[in-house]
């Protein structure tokens, strides 16, 4: 009979044990979210240096209306003229020390994210921008190389420019798209 009891009692110790396992489990659980909670509310309803609740709360997005303009403002027109000296500065400033190299792809990620920012400041907000880069070796070769689009000519342009060193050439088309 003692022997049977001891079965028991190991029994129901680990049965016990994996009880506790598991409120341990879910007290660390629910101690992390009132953590959390209290995180939250102390930083949304406490006054932070003066300011007002409604000032120390998250934001929304503004979410505006459609203006229904189908065709840019005179001022918000593209123009092709700043944006080409805009574009061939951008080439010049950034290529002049680069040398041709079989993992110069980082180079025209880097010249894309450059011209694309440059262009936002020249264009406006309405247009998108795409930039197309085709960088190759200089090496006695010619390259042709063409694109279609699908627009509207009174309100979408294009600006492209070519730079050459000694070691390479990129090529560099901008496409400025209105978007209603």
């Amino acid at each position: 009979m003692q022997d049977g009891n001891k079965v028991n009692k190991k029994v129901s110790l680990s049965v016990n044990e994996d009880d506790e396992r598991r409120l341990r489990k879910i007290s660390l659980s629910s101690l992390e979210k009132r953590r959390m909670t209290r995180r939250m509310s102390r930083t949304t309803f406490l006054s932070t240096g003066g300011s007002t609740i409604v000032e120390s709360l998250p934001k929304k997005p503004l979410k505006l209306e459609n203006t229904y303009r189908m065709a840019p403002k005179m001022e918000e027109k593209f123009s092709t003229a700043k944006a080409k000296k805009a574009l061939r500065d951008v080439m010049q400033s950034f290529l002049e020390d680069k040398t041709y190299g079989r993992d110069n792809a980082n180079i025209v990620k880097q010249l894309s994210d450059i011209i694309k920012n440059e262009m936002k400041e020249v264009i406006s907000d309405r247009h998108k921008i795409v930039c197309w880069l085709v960088l190759g070796e200089k090496f006695c070769q010619s390259l042709q190389g063409g694109s279609k689009c699908l627009w509207d000519s009174k309100t979408d342009n294009y600006v492209s420019e070519t730079y050459s060193n000694n070691s390479l050439f990129v090529n560099a088309t901008v496409y400025a798209l209105y978007c209603e």
